[in-house]
């Protein structure tokens, strides 16, 4: 993602944050894999290989919306770190 972007992104998403969070139960393993399908040209340009291995009967009790951009902090920074032809590996049991 273009830094500008990014910071554009950032900057709203703080605008519209709420500031009580709403929790509920989230399901990680489709926020995750719906990160990686937003992701997947940026993971097309590395030809990185991706290698999930994700319990779906796994829920937390969060706000989805702060799960949400922490998850999609970890797997940019992954992206981001991993060499040409890398693998990013995500395991949730």
């Amino acid at each position: 993602m273009c830094p500008d972007r990014r910071i554009d992104k950032i900057a709203a998403s703080l605008l519209n944050r709420r500031l009580v969070p709403k929790f509920e139960q989230c399901h990680v393993a489709n926020i995750i894999e719906g990160l990686f399908r937003e992701k997947r040209h940026a993971l097309t340009r590395k030809d990185a290989k991706i290698l999930l291995d994700l319990d779906s009967h796994v829920r937390v009790d969060t706000d989805s919306s702060d799960l949400t951009r922490a998850l999609s902090n970890i797997i940019d920074n992954a992206i981001d770190a991993i060499p040409e032809r890398g693998e990013i590996q995500i395991l949730v049991k």
